[in-house]
C-alpha cells in the first residue's frame, strides 16, 4: 500500500463497509489501513470480520 492519505482512505472504506457490510475485501483493506495508522486493535477486529465473511480469503492470513 502506498503512503498517502490514509485517513481519507479510512473514511472511504468506512463508507464502503456501511454500503456493503458483507464485502470481505473491504474489511481486509480497512484492516491494512488501520494497521498503517497504528490502530492494531481495530485492524485485528477488521481482519477477524473479513475471515468470518470469507474464511478462504488467502490474502488475509499474512496480515493476521
Amino acid at each position: 500500500m502506498e503512503t498517502g492519505d490514509l485517513k481519507g482512505a479510512l473514511v472511504d472504506l468506512d463508507w464502503t463497509i456501511k454500503a456493503a457490510p458483507a464485502d470481505a475485501a473491504s474489511w481486509y483493506f480497512r484492516a491494512a489501513v488501520k494497521g498503517r495508522l497504528k490502530d492494531m486493535d481495530g485492524a485485528f477486529k477488521d481482519v477477524n470480520q473479513a475471515l468470518q465473511l470469507s474464511p478462504t480469503m488467502i490474502e488475509i492470513e499474512p496480515v493476521r
